[in-house]
């Protein structure tokens, strides 16, 4: 009866050769995870998402340098403050004269349709005008003489004259109030006449001026 035994032997063979050859198999690789896919942004959205950039600081510009300088005298086309002005001023013809608390030690002439507006300044020589536009002298001094020919308007107001005041053939208002005057006032050819009062004139009043 060796028949079944050899027939059990051949079958537990078959069967470890099995289970050796399962022990070559690979192990189940693990699935990958799945990749997702972003869509794809338009320009608009990517500069939206990408931070803002500030631009750059343009450069500050400094204001422009003041011009301009003291005035020492000669023509005068500008208003001038409380400085000492050495030399003669002319007022050229229709140019604009302004002065403030002034000083000038020398004359001033006014020319064709100029104008002089002084406030307050002391004068120590002549003011001599011809063929003015208008003169205009409110308080201050003037240690020499008041000559106005030919002109047009002047008001003289509160002024302490050392000379004389002579206003002839000028033919704007002319208004002469509240001065003090060491020399003479002498008046003539004015239309209209002039006016004013209250002068204190230590020569005489003479002319279309005798009753200021």
């Amino acid at each position: 009866m060796r028949r079944p035994v050899v027939l059990l032997s051949a079958l537990a063979l078959a069967a470890a050769v099995a289970g050796c050859g399962g022990g070559n198999d690979a192990p189940a690789e693990s699935p990958s995870p799945a990749v997702t896919m972003s869509p794809q942004q338009s320009p608009e959205q990517t500069a939206a998402q990408s931070p803002a950039q500030s631009p750059a600081a343009s450069p500050t510009k400094s204001p422009a340098a003041p011009t301009g300088g003291t005035f020492t005298g000669g023509n005068c086309t500008m208003t001038v403050g409380a400085a000492q002005v050495d030399k003669d001023v002319v007022v050229p013809d229709g140019a604009q004269c302004t002065l403030e608390g002034t000083r000038i030690d020398g004359n001033i002439k006014i020319g064709s349709g100029a104008h002089l507006m002084a406030t307050n300044a002391r004068i120590d020589g002549n003011i001599e005008a011809q063929w003015y536009g208008s003169l205009t002298l409110y308080g201050g001094e003037v240690d020499g003489n008041i000559q106005l020919t030919n002109g047009g308007e002047a008001t003289i107001d509160g002024v302490r004259l050392d000379g004389n005041l002579e206003a002839t053939n000028n033919t704007g208002a002319l208004t002469i109030t509240g001065n003090t005057v060491d020399g003479n006032i002498k008046c003539t050819g004015n239309t209209p006449a002039p006016s004013g009062s209250g002068n204190r004139v230590d020569g005489n009043k003479e002319g279309q001026c005798a009753g200021l």
